[in-house]
């Protein structure tokens, strides 16, 4: 049995969770620079494919801080609120992104 297994199992389900988000999120700005009919700036495209894989990246280094904490022998994670706030900013950018698009396009 893997010690702490609830605890893994939990943060590897966030890493996921966040994941599912930022393909979401850019596959949607994606689509809207297709079908919007005029011809998308590439900065747009670019700006959205490297919020992704920032925000990726993050989200790694947070699921292996969080897991290096649950090992710990104190057995506590720690407070991730810093990275997590630094990632709901970015998703908001994201979001941000997506409506200037969606402004200049119509």
């Amino acid at each position: 049995m893997i010690p702490n297994f609830s605890e893994h199992a939990a943060n590897e389900r966030t890493f996921l969770a966040w994941f599912r988000t930022v393909l979401a999120t850019v596959g949607f700005g994606l689509a809207l620079s297709r079908i919007g009919g005029g011809v998308a700036p590439v900065w747009s495209e670019f700006a959205l494919l490297s919020m992704g894989a920032i925000v990726i990246a993050l989200c790694f280094v947070r699921l292996r801080l969080l897991r290096k904490g649950i090992d710990a022998p104190t057995g506590e994670a720690g407070d991730g609120s810093m990275a997590d706030g630094l990632l709901v900013a970015i998703l908001l950018g994201f979001l941000a992104l997506i409506a200037l698009f969606v402004l200049h396009v119509a």
